[in-house]
């Protein structure tokens, strides 16, 4: 399986048809691989260093300083390593562990901060200045 491309030049277009095609990629992507590769998006390289740096200063945090802002009931803040286990209707049903020949739901194994606008989730437990401030 490789990791869908979509390409956002149509949305740049005002007379694009292809807007419909690009929201099926989307669908595509995030229901069959859970993520995309994103090309022609408009968000400068100097944007996408910064967010590359910030990710680096906050992840090498340590795991207690991290804790302070734990995901919050509407989703916001820090998620850790192997924190929740995944809730899926996807294909896989879990890994099969050879040496009882069970099926196992793995926790997940990523660790992210998770960040969304207020208008649609409601408050986040960390302030604007903490994230210049602080980290």
């Amino acid at each position: 399986m490789t990791i869908p491309i979509i390409d956002l030049s149509p949305l740049w277009d005002s007379t694009s048809t292809d807007l419909s095609k690009v929201a099926q990629e989307f669908t595509c992507a995030f229901q069959d691989m859970g993520f995309a590769y994103i090309i022609n998006h408009r968000v400068p390289q100097s944007i996408i260093n910064e967010i590359f740096i910030q990710h680096r200063r906050f992840h090498a945090l340590p795991l207690e300083e991290k804790n302070k802002i734990r995901l919050n009931q509407w989703h916001r803040g820090y998620l850790p390593l192997a924190s929740y286990q995944l809730k899926s209707e996807s294909k896989s049903k879990g890994i099969l562990v050879e040496d009882t020949k069970k099926i196992v739901k793995a926790p997940n194994q990523s660790e992210s901060f998770i960040i969304n606008h207020e208008h649609f989730e409601g408050p986040s437990d960390l302030k604007e200045e903490d994230l210049y401030n602080r980290y």
